[in-house]
């Protein structure tokens, strides 16, 4: 039995896709350390959620680019997720800063405990 040639194409294509998202990511997590954030938390996630305690910012980092957040210009921090019939899904800690173009930034984990953990680091760093 024989992989059908159009999976086989499309699963060449996510790989593909895959390994450029890694590879750019990689690139702002360098540029950002460039710039002076110094990592001294890395609370996970996706994209990735980085905290700088000496410079009291966080840095939300992904494959087009980085947010970078004062401490005290974030106005609140959630944790998130969808509620479905069987089970809820898609655990994510939101946070919300004036610096955001868009209000809310979301991180999101692979489950339930992962998020509920680093949630809870988040706010102890935050002083919350």
């Amino acid at each position: 039995m024989s992989l059908h040639p159009l999976f086989v194409a499309v699963l060449v294509v996510l790989i593909g896709l895959a390994i450029w998202t890694a590879t750019k990511s990689r690139d702002q997590l360098a540029l950002l350390q460039q710039q002076g954030f110094e990592i001294s938390h890395d609370l996970n996630g996706n994209p990735k959620l980085l905290v700088d305690e000496a410079k009291r910012q966080l840095a939300v980092v992904h494959h087009k680019g980085f947010e970078r957040l004062d401490f005290d210009r974030i106005r609140d921090i959630e944790l998130a997720f969808d509620s479905a019939v069987q089970n809820d899904t898609n655990f994510r800690i939101e946070l919300f800063s004036d610096q955001l173009a868009y209000d809310m930034i979301a991180v999101g984990y692979e489950n339930e405990w992962r998020a509920r953990q680093e949630f809870a680091r988040l706010k102890e760093l935050l002083g919350r």
